[in-house]
């Protein structure tokens, strides 16, 4: 049977024919290898054979390079394998291939691909002449086929010490060097020859390591001097050159510039001649803006892509170059120029997808143009280059009424990443902006996209100019009034999202809840759920992202005025919105972060109606779950998500009602019971730990026993596959006594994880549980930690220790500081002599210190930062309203919760009792450590001792 055949089998629609005749390939190679490949190669070559096929045959030959062609691979199969006769002449054919510039695209990629495979193993020691070979069909045959396998090589295949050994670098350097500077090179192979020059410079990072200096001196200065000298005079040649290959090299040039900028300064001592730079860059922009508005007009797609990455690059350059050498450009040329180059097609500016401009407006479309660029660039210039491109910007903006549309919405979007730099505006003329925001807001026959860049641009301006904006909350006020006025009444996707964008934006620098008053608080609000709920309708994955912020921020904003109906409302939608993509790791969290705020002040009754909403779908979602036998389900995870977001926050009494709780515990226990995914298993402790914590003990006594009893049995072991902490505080909360089964077993396994060194997992979870079973039986627990069969091997009682101090240094959760505060305090009182004669390194000052030495330090520390932020009014919110900006802080609180000790004093009352006691028992240590404060430390400790 005939490869030919063969491979027209493997492509058959029908399955056992594929298989067969993928079966019947690989035994044909089995029998003979070199074989076999020729014949591929052959097939590869054949003009007459479809393409298909042609590439087909090369894709099989890469795959079977990988079974039969050395050990170096890991699915090589053994003898007899191809041999090293067959291997060279293989290696042959396929660099024939290679040379032929007549073949199609996808063979001669294909070709590359197995290629590479080969050198992953043979280069440089088995195919000594390969690099020979490429370079000499780059510099006589100006093979570009030769220069992307060489850049695939530099980029996957030769590593650092292969680049700067045997002058394998040097002889790629050298072919770049000669290239350049070849006249009769057309512009096309030295865009080629320069993005294998960038992979080079890559390499060129590491120079210090690997050559001296007297290598460096030798050879790399004086090459990298002619190729700064020959980029110079390509980029003079191609001035004013308006052909798609020309473009595409100018880039290049940008680009290569950009990235030679450190071996520039670590070789020559210098980034290079920015003066000169500056002019070709400065004039590259101005004429490729004209050749992009003219490109826009046609259209020419592929035009349009070689001139975005030509300016994303000339624009990178244009950001590198020091601000004094600005001082003489033509600042409003240069404007102008950004504003064409910020042009949308007249296509897009006619028909654009709403759910394209959301990603575009929120960055998290993938295509980057010279717009995002430019937008990069002016939100980060220095005060020079700012100051007079907004200048112009605003002139340019303030001319709508002669404007073309789409260069009204150029300028406002140039003039809003203007408003995103951190410098002020400072400008004069900030009520001539806002006016013509206004009058874009209010003209009926303006296009949508100039009107949503108005309303985007507005809050931006707001958010720079605060300062010297007069009466700025009323402004605010106004404003967002005007906004709703001109989205409430639209249908409009594009004005709709861009009312909900905008008051993200708003949100971000302004504490709407206090620059608004109830009345424009409630229409704002309204007019944004009516707009969410529009937009739901035809929404994708990242616009529901939005939408789901802009929820967060209604709640966050107005809980204080949302009735119950409205809750309600909110409530659905995030539901709603999440479910429809519950695998969206980021939909989760956005929409169960608005949860702690929609239950903030909520009293019991009205926490119970909310429950009463969504907990029914939730316990027939588990149920569901459960019944059809699944292993996993992002609803199901969503839904876990959602009950501990609620669990985790109990109505104003403090206690999850009586009705909610007898409604959803039986259920979780259930199914963490039966549930086969471990997984879905810890997310569910977690929210029946939250849920034990904040209600009754006689409810989920019984079930924490009972689901203690799963976590430990042998045939289980759950709780060395995930995180069962939670349900082992609970434990030992319910029964403290030494009569309680799990807790040597608990013991065991917290002493396990915080004493392996190889640990990758966190320990803070285990930290707080040892705090616990040490404040329950100090003496008897310092008696298993220090025992003989517990230290057999290392000093365990040592290393509990050294966690529970390193602990107290890195944690930022407030509950969890108190718990060590409280364990180390009676540690140190306890005055066990084995823990007293545990010395620490103290990394402050390399010392080592006993442990009272290293302890009173760290107190003292913490304590006069706590009295110093406490003197300037900078004590830290509710966790509830930023727990996430710090989701582990607020895990470690709400596990050290599940003690069920009072955590209401604060930090400074338990160190000051500390310090207190210190005093009264006229410690030695506490002396020794007062004299070596300073007068001011020393006056912060003195104050809490008075």
């Amino acid at each position: 049977m005939s490869l030919s055949y063969l491979l027209e089998g493997i492509q058959s629609p029908n399955r056992e024919e594929r298989e067969n005749a993928e079966s019947s390939l690989l035994e044909h190679c089995a029998n003979n290898p070199p074989q076999t490949f020729i014949e591929l190669i052959d097939i590869a070559s054949e003009k007459h054979n479809a393409v298909n096929i042609r590439q087909l045959s090369l894709l099989c030959l890469r795959k079977l390079i990988t079974m039969h062609w050395s050990a170096g691979f890991p699915s090589f199969i053994g003898p007899p394998g191809v041999g090293e006769e067959g291997k060279d002449i293989i290696r042959s054919s396929l660099l024939n291939l290679l040379a032929n510039a007549n073949n199609e695209t996808k063979i001669t990629s294909t070709v590359t691909y197995c290629i590479v495979q080969i050198c992953a193993v043979d280069f440089p020691d088995e195919w000594p002449g390969l690099l020979d070979y490429l370079n000499d069909i780059i510099l006589n045959q100006h093979s570009e086929n030769a220069i992307v396998l060489l850049t695939e090589l530099v980029e996957d295949v030769i590593t650092n010490e292969m680049f700067f050994d045997n002058a394998v670098g040097r002889k790629i350097l050298d072919t770049v060097l000669l290239s350049l500077k070849d006249q009769n090179m057309q512009a096309q192979t030295k865009s080629k020859i320069l993005k294998l020059y960038q992979f080079c410079l890559s390499q060129l990072d590491n120079i210090s390591i690997f050559l001296s200096p007297e290598q460096i001196n030798e050879w790399l200065q004086q090459h990298l001097q002619e190729v700064n000298k020959c980029i110079s005079n390509l980029l003079l040649q191609y001035e004013s050159n308006d052909s798609l290959e020309a473009i595409e090299l100018q880039g290049e040039l940008f680009n290569t510039l950009n990235k030679m900028f450190g071996v520039n300064q670590k070789v020559l001592g210098s980034k290079g001649d920015f003066s000169f730079g500056l002019r070709m860059v400065l004039a590259a922009i101005e004429c490729n803006s004209d050749y992009f508005v003219k490109a826009l007009t046609q259209p020419n797609e592929a035009r349009i892509d070689i001139l975005n990455t030509n300016c994303v690059y000339a624009i990178q350059y244009l950001a590198s170059i020091p601000e004094e050498l600005f001082t003489a450009i033509n600042y409003r040329g240069l404007t102008e120029s950004l504003i064409k180059l910020c042009l949308l097609s007249e296509d897009h500016f006619e028909i654009c997808d709403f759910n394209d401009y959301v990603a575009s407006e929120t960055g998290l479309t993938s295509a980057y143009t010279a717009r995002n660029e430019i937008g990069q660039f002016v939100s980060t210039c220095d005060e020079l280059t700012f100051s007079a491109i907004s200048k112009f910007a605003l002139e340019r903006c303030l001319q709508w009424t002669s404007n073309d549309a789409r260069i009204q919405e150029s300028s406002l979007y140039l003039f809003q990443e203007l408003c995103s730099n951190e410098i002020s505006m400072n400008i004069s003329r900030y009520q001539d902006f806002l006016s013509l925001a206004v009058m874009i807001m209010d003209d009926s026959s303006c296009p949508t996209l100039v009107k949503s860049r108005a309303i985007l641009a507005t809050p931006r301006f707001i958010e720079n100019n605060t300062d010297n904006i007069p009466a700025v909350k009323e402004v605010v006020q106004q404003l967002l009034i005007k906004t709703v006025n001109c989205t409430s009444s639209s249908d409009d996707d594009i004005l709709l999202s861009s009312f909900v964008i905008c008051f993200t934006y708003y949100s971000s620098f302004a504490e709407l809840q206090t620059v608004l008053d109830k009345q424009t608080s409630l229409i704002l609000q309204d007019s944004l759920l009516i707009a969410i709920e529009s937009l739901y309708q035809s929404c994708e994955e990242d616009s529901l992202g939005l939408l789901l912020e802009a929820m967060h921020d209604i709640v966050k904003c107005w809980n204080m005025y949302q009735t119950l109906e409205t809750r309600e409302r909110i409530l659905n939608l995030l539901l709603r919105i999440s479910s429809s993509e519950p695998s969206n790791v980021r939909i989760v969290l956005e929409a169960v972060r608005s949860i702690p705020h929609l239950l903030k002040d909520l009293k019991s009754a009205d926490y119970t109606r909310l429950c009463q909403n969504c907990f029914p779908s939730f316990v027939d979602t588990l149920s569901t779950f459960l019944q059809s036998h699944q292993t996993y389900s992002p609803m199901v995870t969503l839904t876990l998500e959602f009950l501990s977001a609620f669990v985790r926050n109990p109505p104003v009494e403090r206690a999850i009602p009586d009705v909610v709780v007898n409604y959803v515990l039986a259920p979780l226990v259930q199914f963490i019971k039966q549930c086969p995914d471990e997984n879905i298993i810890e997310t569910a402790l977690h929210a029946l730990a939250l849920l034990a914590c904040n209600s009754d003990e006689r409810y989920w006594k019984d079930s924490i026993n009972e689901i203690c009893s799963l976590a430990f049995n042998n045939e289980r072991s759950l709780y060395r596959i995930i995180d069962v902490t939670p349900i082992m505080l609970l434990s030992i909360r319910i029964d403290k006594s030494q009569q309680n089964k799990f807790i040597k077993p608990i013991m065991e396994q917290t002493i396990e994880k915080l004493s392996d060194h190889n640990k990758v997992h966190p320990v803070d979870s285990f930290v707080i549980i040892l705090c616990e079973i040490l404040c329950i039986d100090l003496r008897g627990s310092l008696d298993f930690l220090f025992s003989p069969e517990v230290n057999m091997h290392e000093s365990i009682g040592q290393y509990c220790i050294f966690e529970l101090l390193k602990s107290f240094e890195e944690t930022r959760s407030k509950n969890m500081l108190k718990e060590l505060s409280i364990t180390l305090s009676m540690i140190y009182f306890e005055n066990d002599q084995r823990v007293i004669e545990l010395s620490f390194q103290d990394d402050s000052n390399e010392e080592r210190k006993s442990f009272k030495s290293y302890l009173l330090k760290m107190f003292s520390d913490e304590l006069i930062i706590q009295l110093q932020l406490e003197e300037s009014q900078e004590e830290e919110e509710d966790a509830d309203e930023d727990y996430e900006d710090d989701y582990m802080a607020q895990e470690n609180d709400d596990l050290v919760l599940l003690t069920g000790r009072d955590m209401s004093m604060t930090l400074i009352d338990v160190l000051t009792a500390f310090f207190k006691k210190l005093h009264e028992t006229n410690d030695e240590c506490l002396k020794s450590m007062l004299n070596s404060l300073t007068k001011e430390e020393v006056s912060y400790i003195s104050k809490v001792l008075s």
